[in-house]
């Protein structure tokens, strides 16, 4: 076995004491985080046919729950504090028309004179 010279090992523990000093370096410095242990869950949606939702202020959401029983979408303000949902009523009711959800199928299409069938 060849035996190595001073300069080989002064060389060889440069590099090593270099790694160790990046690799801590690396193991110190702050670098993104998880945020999934430290999220509260504040609303889930209830059905494929809701809505989109938007944050109106730090505390309060905006959303757009779907009506089974009128076949319709509504707006409501969610405070994610205390949890209460206050529907919209003066918005719900100027644009009662536009939020219909036309879920209903109907047995067939007329496309360029030829009806097609919708599933």
């Amino acid at each position: 076995m060849k035996r190595l010279t001073r300069r080989q090992i002064t060389w060889t523990c440069g590099i090593l004491a270099v790694a160790a000093l990046v690799g801590l370096t690396l193991a110190v410095i702050p670098r993104e985080r998880l945020l999934m242990s430290e999220c509260t869950k504040i609303v889930s949606l209830r059905s494929r046919f809701d809505g989109p939702s938007q944050w109106l202020t730090d505390n309060t959401l905006l959303l757009m729950p779907y009506r089974p029983a009128g076949d319709r979408y509504e707006f409501e303000r969610l405070n994610v504090d205390t949890g209460i949902q206050v529907p919209l009523v003066t918005l719900n009711r100027a644009l009662h028309t536009d939020l219909r959800a036309f879920t209903t199928r109907a047995s067939g299409v007329q496309i360029n004179g030829k009806t097609e069938i919708v599933e």
